[in-house]
């Protein structure tokens, strides 16, 4: 107990000891954080270089998308027939897309869509792409049934909601 008096005691815990304890905060900061903060400030300018790129390409090969989060108000409203027809037809699915229509409830408005003979890849862009242009819409279920005559052709069923 007497040490621990002492050393209380001694003006050197107070003038050395503490003093420097207290610069190896900032001694720490400066060789480690900052060197730490810069370099990856470095590597996000390089992700936001490469997602500059990739949005122009994408405005460049389908420009509009502009017009899809522009039209907000009432002059646009969301029809599941001109959607999935719109959609089919940009990918190029000359399959047979049906579609039928549920009741329209108090802020959203349900459908199911079927697409006959596709393969996985064709599947995965029109859902895909058809989110991508209506926020909106959720896709709810998704059955996929195996044609047995040949591989990786599927009929698909998706039951989507639109919340407008």
């Amino acid at each position: 107990m007497t040490n621990m008096q002492e050393l209380y005691k001694n003006p050197v815990l107070y003038y050395i000891v503490l003093p420097l304890l207290a610069l190896t905060w900032p001694a720490f900061m400066w060789f480690k954080y900052i060197p730490a903060v810069g370099e990856e400030r470095e590597a996000w300018k390089g992700y936001v270089q490469d997602a500059n790129s990739l949005i122009i390409e994408m405005l460049t090969l389908d420009p509009e998308r502009l017009s899809y989060s522009d039209s907000k108000g009432p002059s646009v409203e969301f029809e599941y027939e001109t959607a999935v027809d719109k959609v089919a037809r940009s990918l190029r699915m000359d399959k047979q897309v049906e579609f039928r229509p549920s009741a329209k409830s108090k802020g959203k408005q349900s459908a199911e869509v079927s697409l006959n003979n596709i393969n996985i890849i064709q599947c995965s862009q029109f859902l895909s792409t058809l989110q991508m242009h209506w926020d909106g819409l959720q896709c709810t279920r998704l059955s996929l049934t195996n044609k047995k005559t040949t591989k990786d052709r599927w009929d698909v069923t998706m039951s989507f909601i639109y919340y407008f």
